[in-house]
């Protein structure tokens, strides 16, 4: 069976398996994160990660949710899990505050 492979913003091919896809506030304060090849998708591009990261039912739900946080300025990247790890992973602890806006929520 082949291996999906894909190019990160990096230049570096790598397994969509091995990838996880971040979801960014406005501020740049990540909010959210999933892995990119499951047994049940495959988000290999943005688009297909804010549909199954927002996917809350309906399609009509989901396009709403997506359109919501679109507009609230929430971006993706997708990211080699070591990175997400290193850098992503103890901004999404519970202990992190966000430097960014009063009151220093993250989500």
């Amino acid at each position: 069976m082949p291996i999906l492979t894909v190019t990160l913003d990096s230049g570096e091919n790598v397994p969509l398996k091995d990838a996880e896809w971040v979801f960014y506030a406005a501020c740049g304060c990540p909010i959210g994160c999933m892995v990119a090849q499951t047994s049940l998708h495959a988000a290999y591009d943005e688009e297909t990660a804010f549909w199954e990261h927002y996917n809350w039912g309906t399609r009509r739900e989901t396009e709403k949710a997506i359109r919501d946080a679109r507009k609230a300025g929430v971006t993706a990247e997708l990211m080699t899990f070591k990175r997400w790890h290193e850098e992503i992973s103890p901004k999404m602890a519970r202990t992190y505050r966000c430097p960014h806006k009063a009151g220093g929520d993250n989500a």
